[in-house]
């Protein structure tokens, strides 16, 4: 089962977006993705509890033009299978400041030039809500999504098609920068060496 894909993100210097999501009880790892698009990513944040010989480990690295770059892990893992998380990702000059739900964060590199992070993606997590923090104020997205947790160690690369466009175009009025390429679910606003988007995903 596929994931959550978003395009013409457009976060910017600055900005801060909030995920909200409930990981599978099953779970063995999820990811988040953020970048140009899906061969360019400035982050690749990768939580797993049981995956490629990593136990209860953060795996974050970037892609550019499809070539991986060097991992950094964090041993900071506040994840709970079955359970509900928030992850933060604040976008400044040099870097990306990634916030946990336990108060603590760490700091990754912006290894490419970029001015704005349009694409997101998601894999084997239940996304919940999306709140794009500015210095103004916040704009909160509250997408439910259903049945889009996906695999982090199989992700193909089709997604679910929960929305007709002409309806999630309607509901995204006020919010046009954040209409997914493939709709999401219905009502409330709301892939590592190698990766979540890889068939063997590291």
């Amino acid at each position: 089962m596929a994931g959550v894909v978003l395009n013409n993100l457009n976060l910017k210097k600055g900005h801060c977006l909030e995920l909200k999501a409930r990981i599978p009880a099953d779970a063995k790892g999820f990811c988040v993705n953020l970048g140009k698009d899906s061969s360019n990513f400035i982050i690749h944040f990768n939580a797993r509890f049981d995956l490629h010989g990593d136990t209860n480990t953060i795996v974050c690295n970037s892609k550019e033009g499809d070539t991986w770059g060097t991992e950094q892990r964090e041993s900071s893992f506040p994840f709970e299978q079955g359970a509900e998380t928030l992850v933060c990702f604040e976008y400044q000059e040099d870097k990306l400041i990634v916030k946990l739900s336990n108060g603590q964060e760490f700091s990754f590199p912006i290894r490419m030039p970029v001015d704005t992070i349009d694409f997101l993606s998601l894999d084997g997590i239940e996304l919940k809500s999306i709140t794009l923090q500015t210095k103004k104020k916040n704009k909160p997205l509250n997408l439910k999504i259903h049945n889009s947790v996906g695999s982090c160690e199989n992700i193909p690369s089709q997604r679910s098609p929960l929305l007709s466009e002409r309806s999630l175009r309607s509901f995204f009025v006020g919010y046009p920068s954040f209409l997914p390429s493939t709709p999401p679910v219905h009502t409330e606003p709301s892939s590592a060496s190698k990766s979540c988007d890889s068939q063997d995903f590291k």
